[in-house]
């Protein structure tokens, strides 16, 4: 099976995120606005986004809410596999929010991820680091992961669909 088809398997088809897809903090104009993530991404299921987007909004994985972030991830991840010429800097701005899994923020968005969605992510980061790569940086992603693969947010059982 391609990496594709398990990042399809394990996050699946579940239903569109509702509004606010970003933090608070990034609706506040006055602060930098959500730069377009919500009027862009809202109300579309992460399996209809293309690349071209995708790359145009990298900077809302930032913003998204932890819920938000899990399901749109996969939408990134694919279009780094398939198109990762077009998809530029994203597969290395995932690997590097990964990896400051032990900022409060940045655990919020890991841990919501399920034992199978983090074994898949951590393939991806695997798959998509290269030899120049930050080791450390690639080796704090995957301890993220299988962190959060241990210790999975229960809040968010009712939300996920791997």
């Amino acid at each position: 099976m391609t990496l594709v088809a398990q990042i399809e398997g394990a996050f699946g088809v579940a239903p569109v995120p509702k509004e606010p897809l970003v933090e608070p903090v990034y609706l506040d104009p006055a602060n930098q606005g959500d730069e377009g993530a919500t009027e862009c991404f809202s109300g579309k299921s992460w399996t209809s986004l293309d690349v071209d987007m995708l790359r145009y909004h990298s900077i809302a994985l930032y913003m998204f809410t932890p819920e938000v972030h899990r399901y749109y991830l996969p939408a990134f991840m694919i279009a780094s596999l398939e198109q990762p010429t077009k998809a530029d800097v994203i597969p290395l701005n995932i690997v590097h929010h990964l990896s400051m899994y032990k900022e409060p923020y940045w655990w919020e968005r890991v841990r919501a991820l399920s034992p199978l969605q983090c074994a898949v992510v951590s393939d991806f980061v695997r798959a998509v680091t290269e030899e120049h790569t930050d080791q450390n940086m690639v080796n704090a992603a995957l301890a993220g992961l299988s962190q959060a693969a241990q210790t999975p947010n229960k809040s968010l059982e009712r939300t996920r669909a791997g």
